[in-house]
């Protein structure tokens, strides 16, 4: 009788080997973009005078309309399989795990 381990049960398709080709396909869409940049100064500057616009904007928006901390009634009666579930999702999602996972 196999293993389960030997059978493959319990394992995500593609696994390892597709998280390191998105990686792969990652950084030569990054290493494409720094070729790109490099060679233009005037590019340069534009993305950082835009990355700096964007991150003003996004004070402004917080200075305006600060944040408050409330719990809403729907929060408490969650159950524990949803929260597991919430938190698997943004984990999940994180776009640097792809990058730093192996």
């Amino acid at each position: 009788m196999r293993s389960p381990r030997a059978s493959g049960a319990g394992r995500r398709p593609g696994g390892r080997r597709a998280g390191r080709r998105i990686r792969g396909y990652t950084l030569l869409a990054v290493a494409g973009l720094v070729v790109i940049v490099a060679n233009s100064a005037t590019l340069l500057t534009a993305l950082t005078v835009a990355g700096a616009g964007y991150l003003v904007w996004l004070g402004c928006g917080v200075l305006r309309q600060p944040a408050v901390l409330t719990a809403s009634e729907g929060e408490a009666g969650t159950s524990r399989l949803r929260i597991m579930l919430r938190g698997v999702g943004i984990s999940g999602l994180n776009r640097r795990r792809c990058c730093w996972d192996s």
